[in-house]
């Protein structure tokens, strides 16, 4: 009898733990589920599973900017569970240090413009469990600030009809070669390509007397307008020798007949 009464304690124990320990694990296991990114959840009711909301960002276009301008790129991230969390922004793979972000707040990342190129801004992003949301890429192209060519002044010509002629504009720019048309009395002539730093040597039509103003329209590579310049072209009469009238005709042939009439000795009559 006292046998089996030690035997029923010794089960009765065993029970006792197994249970005790089964009772821990179920315990720690809703204490686990109940964790948000504040900590406890007071909310949650014993023995409940927690699932998160994922973690969100919206999606900014691709920018474009010129060179040293301002820009920035408008990320949002929104979280159903979370109201913050930590960001970092990668540039071509290169990350920068964490900062932290609000639910619903615009983060209005700074772009980089100091240097003529295409990059890409990847945002990463996490609560404070830390749950991690999908990162978002924007491209960024970096074009050249638009300096506009430059051309010299020329100054006014009056030619002879008939004659030859050019005006010599040069045009310089950062960006190298563009293309320019000329009006005459805004007459435009066709779309012709510069070469930097070289005279171009337009070609005045010297045909039909007249004044006519020839004025330059340019551009560099990137579609910058250059400052138009103008030159008042005046095409004048052929210069001629001038033919003498009979009057003058006279006095010279007078001129030389007279001394050769002097000149002559007189006959001796007598």
């Amino acid at each position: 009898m006292i046998k089996i009464k030690k035997l029923k304690a010794k089960t009765i124990n065993k029970f006792l733990l197994v249970a005790f320990c089964a009772i821990f694990i179920i315990n720690i296991y809703i204490l686990a589920n109940q964790i948000d990114n504040c900590g406890l959840n007071s909310n949650v009711k014993m023995g409940t599973r927690i699932t998160f909301s994922p973690k969100e960002v919206n999606d900014p276009e691709n920018l474009s900017l010129q060179e040293t301008s301002i820009g920035v790129i408008e990320w949002k991230i929104t979280d159903g569970d979370s109201t913050d969390g930590q960001y970092r922004v990668y540039v071509d793979g290169v990350a920068g240090g964490w900062a932290n972000w609000t639910d619903g707040v615009n983060l209005s990342h700074p772009v980089d413009t100091s240097t003529v190129g295409l990059y890409n801004y990847t945002i990463e992003y996490r609560d404070n469990i830390p749950n991690y949301g999908d990162p978002h890429t924007v491209w960024v192209e970096i074009t050249p600030e638009p300096t506009p060519p430059q051309i010299n002044w020329v100054l006014n010509k009056e030619l002879e009809q008939g004659s030859s002629g050019t005006i010599e504009w040069i045009i310089t720019d950062n960006l190298g070669a563009g293309y320019y048309r000329v009006f005459v009395n805004e007459t435009p002539s066709n779309w012709l390509q510069w070469v930097n730093n070289t005279n171009i040597a337009y070609p005045i039509d010297t045909s039909t007397l007249g004044i006519y103003n020839y004025t330059i329209q340019y551009n560099d590579s990137s579609g910058n307008m250059g400052t138009s310049d103008t030159v008042f072209i005046t095409i004048i009469p052929e210069s001629t020798i001038p033919i003498p009238s009979f009057l003058v005709i006279f006095v010279i042939i007078g001129l030389v007949i007279v001394p050769l009439l002097l000149k002559r000795k007189p006959k001796d009559f007598f």
